[in-house]
């Protein structure tokens, strides 16, 4: 089995404000991981097979966010590693 995880660099939105995408849900995110590699320590099936960044992203993946985004995410330092994407294959 593959599964995808996500990992945030960033400690929240000082602002409470939510992402357009959950706004209207109830879900609560009461989880977070500083190195989404740590994954791996927790059980010897868990393999980490890849994971992305905004830096590293596909160009079909890419052209889903704005102009203005990639931008940013291209060229301001800062926010190139402030999300992760990473494909575990659990065994």
């Amino acid at each position: 089995m593959k599964i995808f995880l996500e990992e945030k660099n960033f400690h929240g939105n000082p602002s409470g404000a939510r992402h357009d995408s959950i706004k209207h849900m109830s879900a609560n995110f009461d989880w977070s991981i500083s190195d989404i590699r740590e994954i791996q320590n927790w059980n010897s099936g868990y393999q980490m097979i890849e994971m992305v960044t905004f830096a590293n992203l596909e160009a079909k993946f890419l052209r889903r966010f704005s102009l203005i985004n990639r931008l940013l995410f291209k060229y301001v330092p800062l926010l190139r590693n402030t999300y992760r994407l990473a494909l575990f294959q659990l065994t």
